[in-house]
């Protein structure tokens, strides 16, 4: 019978290949099917437009920012200075 410290040092060996070796196993599987070639999309085929969007991005994001913060500064507004 073997030892309980060697038993437990084999069951963690065990445990830990099985859970890494679908994780390398599928990172090696997705490497090798990525498609390098994407010059020629069948999406964009006969689009007559630009694909861009019209209004920047960063507009809305300070947007969002700005409502963040807001809404952190009512949440956090003391109750004791509020009227009664």
């Amino acid at each position: 019978m073997m030892k309980p410290r060697i038993q437990r040092r084999l069951l963690t060996a065990c445990v830990s290949l099985s859970l890494l070796l679908p994780v390398l196993c599928t990172s090696s599987v997705a490497m090798a099917a990525y498609d390098s070639d994407l010059t020629n999309d069948a999406r964009m085929e006969g689009f007559k437009g630009t694909v861009a969007l019209d209004v920047g991005t960063g507009v809305y994001f300070f947007l969002f920012l700005f409502l963040c913060v807001l809404g952190s500064a009512v949440m956090f507004k003391d109750a004791k200075r509020a009227p009664k």
